[in-house]
């Protein structure tokens, strides 16, 4: 069959129409790889620069290894280069990936198409247009989970999980909160707005504290002393920590240096830097160094949580302190924009999550910390003692003692 192009154009391909008949497609521009690019190349290569292996990432596409493979070969080929051109193999291991600079820039172009495809998919998705989008970090999960437990009935709630590397502080302002400025988002829970944005930027979005988290450092059961670190006893220790731009390791960083410890010639030796906290406590666990994470970051690994590992027992997480015996502390908020009031469900999400903190022990960190038990064993005695499992036979045994006073036994 002739081709129906015009002179200077190239046949692409053919499709059938609606009635069943053949339609031509042509172009009269190169052909390009990336118009074979399709959304879940970007899902594909956005999970591996997550994971950072391709076995873990074709498990969670239900794919082979190669088909995975195949993928991130079109997306290179896409960019004009071939293997290695977005991603390459850590020198020294057996199959851990990381991206390349070109791909840290291709990551973040397409993390932003992928969040306004879920934005375009909630706004299709939605008869009344009232459902609204709740962006959180990963540590943030066991709030959303209540949250959406709360709203079942409302079905107003779509949660979308951010990136771990978006807790970093730029990242977080341009690539979070733009996007409840731009209605990608609806709320987002995590820091608030940068002081150096400007005013207008600040001035479009609404802010409230949900709690305030302290820095604490994993330590051993034994080593847990009074039950705080002070901030010089850390140039002690070999640290696992995020690495600088991370709020918690700038606030840990300029404390430091506010404190007049570097002036002392005290240096933070940091061993393992890493955005990935589950990297950092594992390391933690196995001996390698002493991890300092903020309170809410790190409950999910503490014993009895449910990150928490088989190590989890051996460690307790207590309060850095300054030398005035101040806990190192930031805020956490909820975010939305200004005109909350004019968006139905907006107020209520909000309210939701302020009632899942309130059910959720342990977020602020402020409470006393009790000498760490050994066991499993010994926990859950001290928490059964705190519900007041024995509170009766603790009255007999008090009504026993004292009818003994009274009668002048000894």
């Amino acid at each position: 069959m002739p081709s129906e192009c015009e002179p200077g154009q190239r046949f692409v391909g053919e499709r059938r129409g609606r009635a069943g008949y053949p339609s031509r497609v042509s172009t009269d521009r190169p052909d390009r790889h990336y118009d074979r690019l399709r959304i879940k190349h970007l899902r594909v290569f956005d999970a591996l620069t997550r994971r950072g292996r391709y076995r873990s990432t074709a498990a969670q596409f239900g794919a082979t290894d190669q088909h995975i493979r195949d993928l991130v070969d079109d997306l290179e080929q896409a960019f004009g280069g071939g293997p290695g051109t977005l991603v390459t193999q850590v020198a020294g291991t057996r199959g851990a990936y990381v991206p390349t600079p070109a791909g840290e820039q291709a990551r973040d172009i397409f993390g932003q198409i992928l969040n306004l495809l879920d934005a375009a998919e909630r706004l299709r998705g939605s008869a009344t247009g009232q459902q609204r989008l709740l962006a959180f970090l990963p540590h943030h999960t066991q709030l959303v989970t209540k949250v959406m437990i709360a709203l079942r009935d409302r079905d107003i709630v779509v949660p979308h999980t951010l990136d771990e590397l978006d807790r970093a502080g730029g990242r977080f302002e341009e690539r979070v909160l733009d996007n409840v400025r731009r209605r990608v988002y609806d709320l987002v829970i995590g820091p608030p707005p940068e002081r150096r944005a400007s005013d207008r930027r600040r001035k479009g979005l609404q802010t409230n504290l949900l709690y305030t988290a302290r820095l604490e450092a994993m330590v051993p059961v034994e080593r847990v002393g009074d039950g705080h670190l002070e901030l010089h006893r850390l140039a002690e220790h070999e640290l696992l920590l995020p690495p600088p731009g991370f709020r918690s390791r700038d606030i840990l960083d300029g404390s430091f240096v506010a404190s007049g410890l570097a002036d002392r010639g005290l240096r933070l030796r940091v061993v393992k830097p890493s955005q990935v906290t589950g990297v950092l406590v594992k390391m933690g666990w196995d001996g390698l160094g002493t991890v300092v994470l903020p309170s809410d970051i790190a409950l999910p690994y503490k014993a009895g949580s449910y990150s928490a590992g088989p190590d989890a027992d051996r460690f307790a997480w207590v309060p850095l302190v300054t030398g005035a015996d101040t806990h190192l502390t930031h805020g956490v908020y909820v975010t939305t924009r200004a005109n909350r009031d004019a968006e139905p469900g907006v107020q209520e999400i909000v309210d939701a999550v302020a009632a899942a903190v309130d059910a959720t022990p342990g977020l602020e960190g402020t409470e006393p910390l009790p000498a760490a038990p050994a066991d499993r064993a010994a926990r859950s005695l001290l928490a059964d003692l705190a519900g007041g499992r024995y509170d009766d036979q603790l009255a007999a045994i008090r009504a026993a003692v004292d009818a003994r006073a009274a009668a002048g036994a000894p």
